[in-house]
C-alpha cells in the first residue's frame, strides 16, 4: 500500500490496516475508535501526498 506510485489508499485499505494493528498489538480499540483513526490517518496521508505532488510539480 505505501510504496505504490501515484496511489492513494482507500478508506477501507486504511481501516484494514488499523484493524490488523489493533489485533496484532491487542490494543482493544472500539470499532468507532478504529474508524476515527482510519479517517484521521487517511486525511494525513492525503495531505502528505498532495504536498509531495505539489513539490514535484513546482520543481
Amino acid at each position: 500500500m505505501v510504496n505504490r506510485t501515484k496511489f492513494l489508499p482507500s478508506f477501507n485499505d486504511v481501516l484494514d490496516t488499523v484493524e490488523k494493528t489493533n489485533d496484532k498489538y491487542k490494543l482493544n480499540l472500539s470499532v468507532d475508535t478504529q474508524k476515527y483513526l482510519a479517517e484521521k490517518s487517511l486525511k494525513l496521508i492525503g495531505k502528505k501526498v498532495k504536498n509531495r505532488r505539489m513539490t514535484d510539480f513546482n520543481d
